[in-house]
């Protein structure tokens, strides 16, 4: 196993765990709340992302990870990737540096929505995770950007309405050291 799989397990074991904390300590009643469709959004750090035609924002990246799933249920799959910009090894593992770009992208057709922005990650992470809640009948794509001392996990939920995404902050602590 290389190195870099080993740390895409410890990443989503800790993603997993962060995700069981903040599911236990959420209590976003007490937050004002926004109906948007079906699903309620804390206004004050919601950021809609609509979609963009021009593939250059790729530019230089390399595709890591990809996912075929169909969140607007017209029978076409959808691509939810995950690019680098480090180089791949024969392999197709990252050959990591100290740093390196990052994005995550959903790709509907000639439309790209940018989940993750094109963002520098120092001896880090980013992933992502898909999910469909039944109760709130909506699709979830948790996205996770872990560094040696900071975790942030987005939480993208799809509007089929607006055909677009509510991107809100559901986990950020800084100041701490990763451990594994």
């Amino acid at each position: 196993m290389s190195r870099f799989d080993k740390g895409i397990k410890t990443g989503a074991l800790t993603l997993l765990l962060v995700l069981l904390t903040v599911g236990c300590q959420a209590n976003l009643g007490e937050q004002a709340q926004e109906v948007i469709g079906e699903q309620e959004i804390p206004s004050s750090q919601e950021e809609k992302i609509l979609p963009v035609e021009d593939d250059a924002i790729l530019s230089g990246m390399n595709l890591l990870k990809n996912t075929a799933l169909d969140l607007d249920e017209d029978g076409q799959n959808e691509q939810l990737e995950l690019y680098i910009s480090a180089d791949l090894d024969e392999s197709g593992s990252p050959i990591l540096d100290d740093g390196q770009e990052w994005m995550v992208v959903l790709r509907d057709g000639n439309q790209t929505y940018p989940l993750y922005d094109r963002g520098y990650v120092q001896l880090g992470t980013v992933d992502y995770t898909a999910f469909y809640d039944y109760e709130t009948q909506s699709y979830h794509i948790l996205i996770a950007c872990q560094q040696t001392a900071s975790i942030d996990i987005y939480d993208c939920i799809y509007l089929p309405k607006e055909e677009a995404f509510a991107r809100q902050p559901v986990y950020s602590q800084g100041n701490i050291n990763m451990l594994g």
